[in-house]
């Protein structure tokens, strides 16, 4: 999720971990993920969960069996989110 926090005293945009809600300080660190239909491959809800590397399975594990899961890069997510509105 993206938060507005503190960062070195000044306020900007934060990406907090859907599953542990820590800061993801290194986008190195983090993916994104979306739920997907079995059979079509189209998106469920559209939503997407921002974590760590390391609380990805653990989220899965949270949800419903038999939903297709989709993972990406946090880095390429924010570069196609960027380039995608101009930036």
């Amino acid at each position: 999720m993206l938060r507005v926090g503190s960062v070195n005293g000044r306020e900007c945009p934060v990406i907090i971990c859907d599953n542990c809600s820590k800061p993801i300080e290194d986008m190195h660190d983090g993916l994104y993920e979306w739920q997907a239909d079995s059979e079509t491959g189209d998106p469920i809800s559209g939503e997407i969960f921002l974590v760590h590397r390391q609380c990805c399975f653990s989220l899965k594990k949270s949800h419903d069996e038999g939903i297709v899961w989709y993972v990406g890069e946090l880095v390429t997510f924010l570069c196609l989110l960027a380039q995608l509105t101009g930036g």
